[in-house]
């Protein structure tokens, strides 16, 4: 499920992410299978599938830094036909309440500057863009900044 619903953002949204969809296609099952048991059985790290009907419709992953103060949040991604039905909301939800359950105090994330509707979802949800910035992968003339939520 994982590795449908990242191949869909990929193909969809291919300046949202770091990996390309070149990339990201070729891994093999196992890689899949590892990284998602690896996420799921590590008590500082989650992730989300949203699902609609028999459609994969929106993702997010989560990580606890070690010092158990911030939640780093990535590959969020809504499908284009679901964008505006609240998924993302609902997503970015789970993964704040999972935070606070655990006792963070900051969220942060990475996002593409060009890509304003997603910033304009994040600064709706409280995220204060940092002066932090980075290009989104070698080769790339697209910056992504870090942006964050304190609590």
């Amino acid at each position: 499920m994982w590795r449908d619903v990242t191949l869909q953002s990929l193909a969809d949204s291919p300046n949202a992410f770091r990996p390309t969809l070149a990339e990201a296609s070729v891994q093999p099952e196992e890689f899949w299978r590892g990284m998602v048991g690896q996420t799921v059985e590590h008590e500082r790290s989650n992730l989300w599938v949203a699902v609609s009907g028999d459609d994969l419709v929106g993702k997010l992953f989560a990580r606890i830094d070690e010092e158990l103060t911030t939640v780093y949040l990535g590959a969020m991604w809504v499908a284009p036909d679901a964008r505006g039905a609240g998924i993302g909301g609902r997503l970015m939800q789970a993964a704040e309440a999972w935070g606070e359950d655990r006792g963070v105090t900051r969220y942060e994330l990475w996002v593409t500057e060009a890509n304003q509707a997603a910033v304009r979802f994040y600064e709706s949800l409280g995220y204060v863009p940092t002066d932090d910035i980075q290009m989104l992968r070698e080769g790339s003339e697209l910056v992504v900044r870090k942006l964050q939520r304190a609590i």
